[in-house]
């Protein structure tokens, strides 16, 4: 489980907590230090629904992800 730190706790909290939640961010880190709380959960609920949309697509046995890249 990752885990989205926000403004009030410390920024040290991510390293600190590596090895229980690997991948957690501070808001400071995603340049959110200063958003407010309606900011900061408006990102996060997106983030939830595109996980979700991710999710749901990927169990879809005839769905197929095309991508491309701007590598030449």
């Amino acid at each position: 489980m990752k885990l989205l730190f926000d403004a009030n706790l410390s920024p040290r909290l991510p390293t600190t907590l590596a090895d229980i939640f690997p991948g957690s961010v501070h808001v400071r880190d995603l340049g959110l230090g200063r958003a407010n709380d309606v900011t900061t959960d408006d990102i996060l609920r997106r983030l939830r629904q595109i996980a979700n949309e991710i999710e749901s697509f990927a169990s879809d046995e005839t769905s197929a992800l095309l991508t491309i890249s701007g590598q030449a």
